[in-house]
């Protein structure tokens, strides 16, 4: 059951993933959201995938309030607690 919610979510993830990559180029789709999204599912089960997005809001306050705001949303609506890290 565990490797069928883990594949699930990497599947999950990569498909926001390109859609955010295809996001950059149509003007329709918000291509940074996607790929926030995307990286996050992806790092729910991958360490580098997380170290990247950490990485990534260091370096950009745009995406950090981004992250911050899917990170909050996502551990409301499924009840997680907040990690204190």
């Amino acid at each position: 059951m565990k490797k069928t919610v883990v594949a699930l979510r990497t599947f999950i993830g990569w498909v926001f993933v390109f859609l955010g990559v295809f996001g950059l180029v149509l003007p329709l789709l918000q291509g940074i959201f996607f790929l926030i999204v995307g990286l996050y599912v992806l790092s729910l089960d991958s360490k580098w995938f997380r170290i990247k997005l950490e990485h990534l809001s260091q370096k950009n306050i745009r995406v950090a309030k981004l992250y911050q705001k899917i990170d909050r949303a996502i551990r409301n609506f499924f009840g997680m607690p907040d990690e204190i890290v």
